[in-house]
Parts: C-alpha cells; sequence; structure tokens
C-alpha cells in the first residue's frame, strides 16, 4: 500500500520475460533457483536490451534465463 501524498507507489511491476518469451510473476514463481541461470534487471527501458524495451516497461525489465536455454 502507498502512503497519500508520498509519490511513491508499490503498483507498478517491472516486465518480465523468460527465455526471451514475456511471463508473468506467477510463472516465474514456479521456478527453482536450480532452473535459473541468470536473472538481469533494468530499472527503465532506457537501460533494457532493444528487443526487451518497448511500451511495457516503464516500470523496468527482468530478463530471466533457465539454464537448459543457456546451455542446451
Amino acid at each position: 500500500a502507498s502512503k497519500k501524498g508520498s509519490g511513491l507507489t508499490t503498483t507498478c511491476a517491472p516486465t518480465i520475460w523468460i527465455d526471451g518469451f514475456i511471463a508473468d510473476i506467477d510463472y516465474l514463481n514456479e521456478l527453482t533457483k536450480d532452473e535459473i541461470g541468470l536473472i538481469e534487471v533494468y530499472t527503465s527501458a532506457a537501460g533494457a536490451p532493444m528487443q526487451y524495451a518497448g511500451t511495457r516497461t516503464n516500470c523496468g525489465v527482468v530478463l530471466v534465463w533457465r539454464k537448459r536455454f543457456l546451455n542446451p
């Protein structure tokens, strides 16, 4: 919850990508630590790789790569 007048909100969620595909937090939560090979966090679209930046990145971008995707 956010305080009125504070200018801060907790409703902004980053765009999540898993192995190059858009995903949601529920799918991300299903992954185990042993499946995850790499996590990249970008706080703005300006810092994210171009193919993951776009209109949905106002709250940043999280890129998750599973080990089997990195090392097939």
